[in-house]
């Protein structure tokens, strides 16, 4: 079974159970990230849940840092400079390098993750990156 990263997520891996081994997906992080920012992320994240975080756990703090990171540089109510600020994209995000494309969806690394079972728990192993740098493919017919 393949699917899209968000189909197996740490939130909707245990409804769906055993089920899930073996299926591969595609996505921009895993719990496993062998980086100093995403082993903190990971371990304050169980610390205060007591679970694994899933790619939407990843979003919001990337999107919190983004924010904090700008409202630092810019006031938010010179909302031109509070937004170029946020375009700058200057945080350290657990999934590693990120950008903004022209359309400001993310430029990021895309990797190939498969669901295994690790200390009784099941979760996301990467296995591979498939794509370096990848941008949506409607940034450039994006008119923003």
């Amino acid at each position: 079974v393949m699917g899209p990263g968000f189909s197996f997520s740490q939130d909707v891996l245990p409804a769906i159970g055993d089920a899930a081994l073996g299926a591969k997906a595609s996505g921009q992080w895993a719990p496993d990230f062998d980086t100093d920012v995403s082993r903190k992320f990971v371990a304050d994240f169980k610390a205060e849940y007591n679970r694994l975080p899933s790619i939407y756990a990843l979003q919001a703090y990337d999107a919190g840092q983004l924010i904090a990171s700008a409202a630092a540089k810019a006031d938010v109510k010179d909302t031109e400079a509070f937004r170029a600020e946020l375009l700058k994209a200057d945080i350290k995000s657990p999934r590693g390098k990120f950008k903004f494309n022209t359309n400001q969806h993310p430029i990021q690394d895309i990797y190939l993750t498969e669901v295994v079972k690790k200390d009784g728990v099941l979760t996301n192993k990467t296995v591979e990156k498939i794509f370096a740098d990848h941008g949506d493919a409607y940034a450039k017919d994006c008119k923003i």
